[in-house]
C-alpha cells in the first residue's frame, strides 16, 4: 500500500504580517485566501501554477493510503476524487469504523 501526506492549506498574495495582524486589530476572521494549495502548490486553475499541479500516478486495483491535512487558518476544506469513492479508516489521529464517502469535510488544525 502506498502511504503519502498531503496538506491541503491556504495561498495569500501579501504580508503574513498584515494578513495576521487585520483580524487581531478588527476582531474578525482573516482575508479570503487568494488560492487553495494541495502540498503548497495551487493548481490548475490559477496561472501561476499551472505546469506544477499536483499529480500521482495511481495503478488499477492497488489501494492508497492518503493522509490529508487541513493547514488552512481558518476554512473547513472539502476533499473528494473525481469518479472515486473514498474509505475513511481514521480521523484526528484517531482509528474509526471504515466507511465509504465520495467528499470529505476537513476542520482547520
Amino acid at each position: 500500500m502506498l502511504e503519502a501526506w498531503h496538506p491541503i492549506g491556504e495561498w495569500f498574495n501579501g504580508d503574513p504580517e498584515a494578513i495576521i495582524s487585520q483580524p487581531l486589530q478588527t476582531g474578525g476572521g482573516p482575508n479570503v485566501s487568494d488560492a487553495y494549495t494541495i502540498n503548497g502548490l495551487p493548481g490548475p486553475l490559477y496561472n501561476c501554477s499551472a505546469k506544477d499541479t499536483l499529480k500521482l500516478k495511481v495503478k488499477l486495483g492497488k489501494t492508497y493510503l492518503l493522509r490529508l491535512i487541513n493547514a488552512a487558518l481558518n476554512n473547513k476544506l472539502f476533499f473528494s476524487v473525481d469518479n472515486h469513492t473514498l474509505t475513511v479508516v481514521e480521523a484526528d489521529a484517531g482509528y474509526v469504523k471504515p466507511f465509504e464517502t465520495e467528499t470529505l469535510l476537513m476542520g482547520p488544525g
